[in-house]
């Protein structure tokens, strides 16, 4: 018996009319194949095997390597975009508390300047009831004197009330 191989382009590769043991080279257009060339070797009519040369294999682990290092970085580039999302996020938060706390301190600070003009006013009000209260030795003058002290407890009052 001779040992047959078959040969040609891939659209007119048929296994069913292969022969037990027969090979086939496919000459080109081979859909499975980078280059379009393969060799298959048949088993049986109809069941056949695509056999790989070194070339074949090298491009398959090379597209497959790079398969895997495009899916490494992708996951590694979506957990970074995460990490950087999350601080972003971080970041405005604490600017925002930031501004909360600037806005409390700016409103705190309006509050003791009010208080200060207020404790102002009381203190030359009472500063001008003591002078009032100089020189006073008769009964009439008593009278004025209550009424300055009244005037220097409500001054008091006043300053205790807007704190």
């Amino acid at each position: 018996m001779a040992i047959t191989t078959r040969h040609g382009p891939y659209n007119k590769f048929d296994p069913q009319k292969l022969r037990t043991a027969e090979i086939a080279v496919v000459t080109e257009g081979d859909p499975h194949a980078f280059d379009g060339k393969a060799i298959y070797q048949c088993f049986s009519p109809g069941d056949v095997k695509r056999m790989a040369t070194y070339e074949d294999m090298a491009d398959q682990i090379e597209e497959a390597g790079g398969e895997v290092i495009d899916n490494h970085i992708e996951e590694k580039v979506g957990v970074a975009l995460k990490a950087c999302e999350d601080a972003t996020k971080a970041a405005q938060d604490a600017k925002t508390n930031a501004d909360k706390v600037v806005s409390s301190a700016n409103t705190a600070a309006s509050s003791a300047d009010t208080a200060a003009k207020s404790a102002n006013e009381a203190a030359e009000k009472a500063l001008e009831a003591v002078r009032k209260c100089e020189g006073l030795t008769d009964n009439t003058r008593i009278t004025a004197l209550e009424n300055a002290i009244k005037e220097i407890k409500e001054a008091l009052r006043n300053v205790l009330a807007t704190e």
